[in-house]
Protein backbone atom coordinates (compact mmCIF):
# COMPACT_ATOMS: atom_id res chain seq x y z
CA UNK A 1 0.00 0.00 0.00
CA UNK A 2 1.53 3.74 -0.74
CA UNK A 3 2.27 5.56 2.15
CA UNK A 4 4.43 8.39 1.13
CA UNK A 5 3.29 11.26 -1.56
CA UNK A 6 6.14 9.45 -3.47
CA UNK A 7 4.02 6.39 -3.74
CA UNK A 8 1.02 8.24 -4.32
CA UNK A 9 2.59 10.50 -7.07
CA UNK A 10 3.96 7.50 -8.83
CA UNK A 11 0.63 5.57 -9.04
CA UNK A 12 -1.08 8.29 -10.20
CA UNK A 13 1.34 9.06 -12.79
CA UNK A 14 1.26 5.21 -14.06
CA UNK A 15 -2.53 5.80 -14.50
CA UNK A 16 -2.02 7.91 -17.36
CA UNK A 17 1.34 6.14 -18.62
CA UNK A 18 4.05 8.24 -17.21
CA UNK A 19 7.31 7.25 -16.07
CA UNK A 20 7.70 7.14 -12.20
CA UNK A 21 10.05 9.65 -10.19
CA UNK A 22 12.30 8.47 -7.42
CA UNK A 23 11.24 12.19 -5.21
CA UNK A 24 9.13 15.47 -5.12
CA UNK A 25 12.02 17.97 -5.95
CA UNK A 26 11.79 21.28 -7.20
CA UNK A 27 15.29 21.58 -8.78
CA UNK A 28 14.21 18.25 -10.49
CA UNK A 29 14.76 18.72 -14.53
CA UNK A 30 12.16 15.84 -15.19
CA UNK A 31 8.92 17.00 -16.05
CA UNK A 32 6.87 14.18 -14.64
CA UNK A 33 8.50 15.17 -11.51
CA UNK A 34 8.48 18.81 -11.52
CA UNK A 35 4.60 18.59 -12.52
CA UNK A 36 4.09 16.41 -9.81
CA UNK A 37 6.14 19.01 -7.14
CA UNK A 38 3.37 21.78 -8.47
CA UNK A 39 0.27 19.66 -8.65
CA UNK A 40 0.46 17.38 -5.87
CA UNK A 41 -0.31 18.55 -2.59
CA UNK A 42 -3.26 21.31 -4.62
CA UNK A 43 -4.81 17.82 -6.00
CA UNK A 44 -4.80 15.77 -2.63
CA UNK A 45 -6.13 19.02 -0.80
CA UNK A 46 -8.94 19.51 -3.57
CA UNK A 47 -10.26 15.68 -3.64
CA UNK A 48 -10.59 16.01 0.78
CA UNK A 49 -12.10 19.28 0.19
CA UNK A 50 -14.99 17.94 -2.17
CA UNK A 51 -16.78 15.98 0.76
CA UNK A 52 -16.56 15.05 4.44
CA UNK A 53 -14.61 12.12 3.73
CA UNK A 54 -14.87 10.51 7.12
CA UNK A 55 -10.79 9.78 6.62
CA UNK A 56 -9.42 13.10 6.55
CA UNK A 57 -12.47 14.18 9.02
CA UNK A 58 -11.47 16.21 12.20
CA UNK A 59 -12.87 17.54 15.74
CA UNK A 60 -11.15 20.29 17.63
CA UNK A 61 -12.17 21.72 20.80
CA UNK A 62 -10.98 25.40 19.90
CA UNK A 63 -9.70 27.95 22.39
CA UNK A 64 -11.68 31.36 22.37
CA UNK A 65 -8.67 34.31 21.44
CA UNK A 66 -10.22 36.63 24.06
CA UNK A 67 -10.02 38.77 21.29
CA UNK A 68 -12.55 41.01 20.09
CA UNK A 69 -13.87 40.38 16.48
CA UNK A 70 -13.58 42.70 13.93
CA UNK A 71 -16.97 42.46 13.49
CA UNK A 72 -20.13 43.41 15.21
CA UNK A 73 -22.08 40.41 14.61
CA UNK A 74 -19.90 37.90 16.89
CA UNK A 75 -18.68 38.04 20.26
CA UNK A 76 -15.91 35.04 19.87
CA UNK A 77 -12.89 34.45 17.31
CA UNK A 78 -11.42 31.65 17.43
CA UNK A 79 -8.07 29.97 15.69
CA UNK A 80 -8.41 27.59 13.46
CA UNK A 81 -6.07 24.56 13.48
CA UNK A 82 -3.42 24.55 11.55
CA UNK A 83 -4.08 21.48 9.57
CA UNK A 84 -7.46 22.84 8.53
CA UNK A 85 -8.81 22.73 5.14
CA UNK A 86 -12.39 22.90 4.78
CA UNK A 87 -15.02 23.74 7.13
CA UNK A 88 -18.06 20.97 8.07
CA UNK A 89 -19.64 22.24 11.22
CA UNK A 90 -19.40 23.44 14.43
CA UNK A 91 -20.66 20.48 16.97
CA UNK A 92 -24.22 21.62 18.24
CA UNK A 93 -24.36 25.15 16.77
CA UNK A 94 -26.68 26.79 14.07
CA UNK A 95 -26.20 30.33 14.42
CA UNK A 96 -24.27 32.46 12.56
CA UNK A 97 -20.07 32.20 11.87
CA UNK A 98 -17.73 33.74 9.80
CA UNK A 99 -14.27 32.40 8.90
CA UNK A 100 -11.59 35.28 8.35
CA UNK A 101 -7.89 35.00 8.17
CA UNK A 102 -7.27 31.92 9.76
CA UNK A 103 -9.82 32.64 12.57
CA UNK A 104 -13.54 31.33 13.10
CA UNK A 105 -16.17 34.58 14.24
CA UNK A 106 -18.81 32.71 15.82
CA UNK A 107 -21.33 33.49 18.98
CA UNK A 108 -20.45 30.34 20.23
CA UNK A 109 -19.06 30.27 23.96
CA UNK A 110 -17.63 26.72 23.02
CA UNK A 111 -16.53 26.00 19.55
CA UNK A 112 -16.04 22.14 19.18
CA UNK A 113 -15.05 22.57 15.24
CA UNK A 114 -15.67 19.83 12.56
CA UNK A 115 -13.23 20.47 9.94
CA UNK A 116 -11.78 18.60 6.99
CA UNK A 117 -7.76 18.49 7.28
CA UNK A 118 -4.43 17.62 5.09
CA UNK A 119 -4.35 14.02 5.73
CA UNK A 120 -1.08 12.63 5.01
CA UNK A 121 -1.59 9.87 6.26
CA UNK A 122 -2.59 7.95 2.84
CA UNK A 123 -2.99 4.19 4.53
CA UNK A 124 -5.96 5.57 5.89
CA UNK A 125 -7.35 6.56 2.19
CA UNK A 126 -8.10 3.21 0.78
CA UNK A 127 -10.40 1.47 -1.96
CA UNK A 128 -12.58 3.59 -4.10
CA UNK A 129 -11.30 7.10 -2.18
CA UNK A 130 -8.12 6.28 -2.90
CA UNK A 131 -8.94 5.42 -6.20
CA UNK A 132 -10.77 8.56 -6.74
CA UNK A 133 -8.05 10.26 -4.90
CA UNK A 134 -5.23 8.85 -7.62
CA UNK A 135 -7.40 9.47 -9.89
CA UNK A 136 -8.11 12.85 -9.44
CA UNK A 137 -4.30 13.50 -9.29
CA UNK A 138 -4.17 11.56 -12.92
CA UNK A 139 -6.43 13.91 -14.74
CA UNK A 140 -4.37 17.39 -13.12
CA UNK A 141 -1.15 15.62 -13.81
CA UNK A 142 -2.40 14.90 -17.22
CA UNK A 143 -3.27 18.28 -17.73
CA UNK A 144 0.36 19.82 -16.33
CA UNK A 145 2.06 17.57 -18.66
CA UNK A 146 -0.37 19.18 -21.54
CA UNK A 147 -1.09 15.43 -23.08
CA UNK A 148 -2.70 14.56 -25.51
CA UNK A 149 -6.97 15.99 -25.55
CA UNK A 150 -7.76 12.09 -26.16
CA UNK A 151 -5.30 11.12 -22.72
CA UNK A 152 -6.69 14.23 -20.88
CA UNK A 153 -10.41 13.57 -21.47
CA UNK A 154 -9.57 9.70 -20.48
CA UNK A 155 -8.31 10.73 -17.64
CA UNK A 156 -11.06 13.25 -16.66
CA UNK A 157 -13.65 10.42 -17.39
CA UNK A 158 -11.91 8.24 -15.19
CA UNK A 159 -11.88 10.50 -12.22
CA UNK A 160 -15.23 11.24 -12.46
CA UNK A 161 -16.58 7.24 -12.76
CA UNK A 162 -14.37 7.14 -9.63
CA UNK A 163 -15.26 10.11 -7.64
CA UNK A 164 -18.96 8.95 -8.28
CA UNK A 165 -18.30 5.67 -6.92
CA UNK A 166 -15.81 6.83 -3.86
CA UNK A 167 -19.71 9.21 -3.36
CA UNK A 168 -21.82 6.11 -3.37
CA UNK A 169 -19.67 4.14 -1.33
CA UNK A 170 -19.73 7.28 1.57
CA UNK A 171 -22.62 7.54 1.38
CA UNK A 172 -24.02 3.77 1.84
CA UNK A 173 -20.92 4.07 5.16
CA UNK A 174 -22.90 6.54 6.23
CA UNK A 175 -26.39 4.85 6.00
CA UNK A 176 -24.54 2.14 7.98
CA UNK A 177 -22.95 3.98 10.59
CA UNK A 178 -26.38 5.89 11.48
CA UNK A 179 -28.21 2.31 11.62
CA UNK A 180 -25.93 1.17 13.88
CA UNK A 181 -25.55 4.24 16.17
CA UNK A 182 -29.54 3.90 16.25
CA UNK A 183 -29.20 0.52 17.66
CA UNK A 184 -26.78 0.95 20.19
CA UNK A 185 -28.90 4.11 21.55
CA UNK A 186 -31.84 1.82 21.44
CA UNK A 187 -30.15 -0.95 23.27
CA UNK A 188 -29.01 1.68 25.65
CA UNK A 189 -32.48 2.98 26.80
CA UNK A 190 -33.61 0.21 27.76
Amino acid sequence: MASTDVEIANLALLRIGQKTVTALSAASTALEERVAVAIFTEARDEFYALEDWGFARKYADLVDTTNDPDNDNFSNEYTLPTDFLEFRSIKDYSGDYEIVEGFIWTDDDECELIYTFKQTDYTKVTGVYLTAMLSLMAFRFAEGLALKAERIQRAERNWFTAYQRARVNMKRDRTQQDAREKEADIITDR
